[in-house]
């Protein structure tokens, strides 16, 4: 009996910690990438830029449009809590063509376009002041390991706020 009673409060201690932790953690908001037409390679979202571009919403999500060079440096901060896989498209003209998102790298098919391997975080080389960014790559297996370990040591923080 006494066993029984002790077992019960770890259950309900278990709950109560769970339901705390899923209150804690909020929603974040969509977010849509537009890459231009044929990009292929790395891509980089730098937050938190005064001079960046301004923040642009559709249909409740987040609007990223990727420039040329694949660097966005943009006023939006960054996009805490939990969030679905966002949605990436190349633009063409007015039309909006999906692209496939792989979420691992050892997943990327060898001959299709994907984009992969999402990563956040903030680069405080050569700075006091962190630089909060986002990372993607986007390509075939090939081009995207081509670039993957190069990418993996570029100072964000030379980036301004």
């Amino acid at each position: 009996m006494e066993q029984e009673k002790r077992r019960l409060k770890v259950v309900k201690f278990v709950l109560l910690l769970s339901l705390l932790a899923f209150i804690g953690c909020s929603a974040g908001e969509e977010e849509i990438y537009l890459l231009p037409k044929g990009y292929v390679g790395v891509v980089y979202i730098i937050f938190e830029q005064k001079t960046g571009k301004q923040p642009k919403y559709a249909d409740g999500a987040r609007v990223y449009e990727i420039p040329a060079d694949g660097v966005l440096k943009t006023q939006f901060g960054f996009n805490d809590g939990w969030l679905d896989i966002p949605k990436f498209y190349y633009i063409d003209g007015q039309k909006r063509i999906p692209i496939f998102y792989q979420i691992e790298n050892k997943d990327i098919k060898v001959d299709t376009l994907q984009v992969c391997c999402i990563q956040t975080g903030n680069s405080y080389k050569g700075s006091n002041e962190a630089v909060q960014y986002e990372r993607f790559f986007i390509g075939t297996k090939q081009q995207i390991d081509s670039v993957y370990e190069i990418e993996q040591s570029k100072d964000i923080s030379s980036y301004e706020k």
